[in-house]
């Protein structure tokens, strides 16, 4: 008992021991929409900001100001460029694969392969029903593997915005105060001079040398960020997500499902790249400085250790089995073009017959 009693203190001793931290911080990501909301939170503290020049005078932030609304502009741009490539790619692509294989005109080519396979001696399909068989001879189960995969690359995109929601929201108004902070009395403040006014804003002066918390915004700059820059981010994500499920379940060649994944995801890769391409050199030596700090509970976060990584398969499972909930035509047709190549392989050079595109 007494060696039982003394292993059940030592445990009590070192949970007091433990102190779990009371903040959380990031890294900001090198891309467009996390540079948006950094200049939103500059664009906040602006007019606070002093800027003297090395005679003491003092400047106007005008081009401070600019270079924080150019990044918001160009989140909005790339926004508009990624929207517009997947209506395109939706409305001249998409939309024609599905087209030819709507439920009414597998049905006809079911009943062709049926007929062609039930006949005595098994006769032959024509050169345009052979062609959409090739273009449909891939196994199920690669068509569940490369969905799971598609769902798997999008929930990481939209997992980050809805992280960054989450942030902007719990931030506080104010930027936060260390716990022993004493405000300083009316009597000890006195007006700074124009040397020391330079020495005492480094946000300006020391731009990408020191590390920025991003800390802080008020409900005006969270109500711009939310509608501007993450929703429409968020939704443009959904709406990839849903062009690029329809275009991967109509695609039926093995070698081709991979390669069409890829190129869809560039889709979403342009916030990186406009940010690299046309970001200027002092806002990025600026805003790779920058972290996300936020506050959290004073315990264990079970969610970020194990549950969320069995909450994130669980989704990409269930929105896979979802998806082919739609496409279950197309199955059918995958598993009558394969019995009837079977019974009669095919015998030209490539990877189609018949008419070639």
């Amino acid at each position: 008992m007494g060696t039982k009693d003394a292993k059940a203190k030592d445990k009590k001793q070192e949970e007091k021991k433990m102190v779990w931290p009371k903040t959380s911080s990031r890294k900001v990501k090198k891309n467009c929409m996390e540079a948006a909301l950094c200049a939103c939170l500059k664009l906040e503290d602006a007019k606070n900001m002093v800027d003297v020049d090395d005679e003491g005078k003092y400047k106007g932030d005008s081009h401070r100001k600019a270079t924080f609304t150019l990044m918001i502009c160009l989140q909005l741009l790339c926004l508009m460029l990624q929207l517009f490539i997947a209506l395109m790619f939706n409305l001249t692509v998409a939309e024609a694969v599905i087209g030819k294989l709507s439920p009414g005109a597998i049905n006809l080519q079911v009943a062709a392969i049926k007929m062609a396979l039930y006949s005595v001696p098994p006769g032959a399909l024509g050169p345009l029903q052979v062609k959409t068989c090739m273009m449909q001879r891939s196994h199920p189960f690669l068509g569940y593997l490369m969905l799971f995969i598609w769902f798997s690359m999008m929930l990481k995109e939209i997992q980050s915005t809805l992280e960054l929601v989450k942030i902007i929201l719990q931030l506080p108004a104010v930027a936060s105060r260390p716990d022993d902070y004493k405000p300083p009395k009316p009597e000890e403040l006195t007006p700074p001079q124009p040397k020391e006014m330079k020495a005492a804003n480094p946000g300006v002066q020391d731009m990408g040398k020191i590390p920025d918390k991003l800390d802080h915004m008020n409900f005006q700059w969270k109500l711009f960020a939310l509608l501007f820059v993450l929703l429409p981010h968020l939704c443009v994500a959904l709406y990839t997500t849903h062009v690029g499920m329809k275009f991967l379940a109509a695609t039926g060649l093995p070698g081709k499902l991979l390669m069409k994944a890829l190129a869809l995801k560039f889709v979403l890769g342009f916030d990186t790249l406009i940010y690299q391409a046309f970001v200027s050199e002092q806002y990025h030596k600026y805003f790779s400085k920058s972290k996300w700090t936020y506050s959290r509970e004073q315990k264990r976060n079970y969610f970020a250790s194990w549950i969320s990584t069995i909450l994130k398969l669980c989704c990409a499972f269930i929105a896979t089995g979802l998806a082919w909930g739609n496409y279950t035509h197309i199955l059918v047709l995958r598993e009558w073009c394969r019995l009837y190549f079977a019974t009669k392989p095919p015998s030209c050079l490539g990877d189609q017959c018949g008419l070639s595109w």
